[in-house]
């Protein structure tokens, strides 16, 4: 076993399956203690097999919460600290597309006018208020260590403005994961944005693609070498960045990664040449 995280405590939402559940698994066989937080027991059943398949049984601890309800947040991490002590990293991966909030049957995809105020909203508080909600509970126990990770999952920028309503949430979040890292500065503790860096082979492509364009899906494992080295010491003082997962070269050196897989996160070039 790897043991590069030993002894750090990772908090992983929408952790059951897709990227959350391939993220889980690498901190886990670098020798991480990994929260899976899911709203799917069945799912979470699942990672869980696949944790002890890597004789991680003793260093998983899963929990089905929904991260858009007030009081998860405090409840997922005394859950966290009564098992492993604190939290350390956060991961925000959990997220919804449309197709997980409207009707059984009812198109992925819809314009403006169609999607209801219900989807609407339920669609931002999983995407964007869960973020907070999460972000919330466990800074003050990274601060007062003076060392912890955040790292949200957004997508490409393109997608915020082509794919409605799931785009803007996701845009959301990388404003406010901007604003975020800035406040954070010199604490010890970052706030960073990861993406795959296209449409990945999880529910929402799957559902959205077939024939050639689904096998051309990026897969989730390239999500494992950009997260285990942002969460790592090597990357103390990264912070504000976007990644993207797909760009990312472990035979390449880290300052090579941070130049080619790595940008400013949200858009503060374009904030500086406004003139208001």
């Amino acid at each position: 076993m790897n043991t590069t995280h030993a002894g750090k405590v990772a908090v992983i939402t929408g952790g059951g399956r897709g990227l959350g559940r391939t993220m889980g698994l690498a901190l886990l066989g670098a020798g991480a203690n990994v929260v899976l937080v899911d709203v799917d027991d069945a799912v979470l059943a699942e990672a869980e097999a696949a944790a002890r398949d890597l004789g991680a049984a003793d260093r998983v601890l899963k929990v089905n919460a929904d991260v858009s309800r007030d009081e998860a947040g405090a409840a997922i991490v005394a859950a966290a600290t009564q098992r492993f002590g604190k939290v350390d990293i956060l991961i925000n991966n959990a997220g919804v597309g449309l197709q997980q909030v409207r009707p059984a049957g009812a198109p992925v995809l819809s314009p403006y006018l169609e999607v209801t105020p219900t989807e609407f909203r339920r669609m931002y508080e999983i995407n964007t208020i869960g973020f907070f909600l999460m972000s919330l509970a466990v800074l003050p126990g990274m601060r007062a260590r003076n060392w912890g990770r955040v790292i949200n999952v957004t997508t490409s920028l393109d997608t915020m403005m082509r794919l409605f309503p799931y785009g803007g949430t996701k845009a959301a979040c990388e404003a406010n994961t901007a604003m975020l890292a800035a406040e954070l500065e010199g604490s010890g503790v970052t706030a960073n944005v990861l993406i795959p860096g296209g449409a990945v082979a999880t529910r929402l492509a799957l559902d959205m693609f077939t024939g050639d364009k689904r096998a051309k899906l990026i897969q989730p494992d390239v999500m494992i070498d950009p997260v285990l080295w942002l969460t790592s010491d090597a990357a103390n003082g990264v912070n504000g960045r976007r990644f993207n997962g797909s760009l990312w070269d472990a035979n390449r050196s880290d300052a090579e990664n941070l130049a080619t897989a790595g940008a400013a996160c949200a858009w503060p070039g374009l904030g500086r040449a406004a003139n208001y």
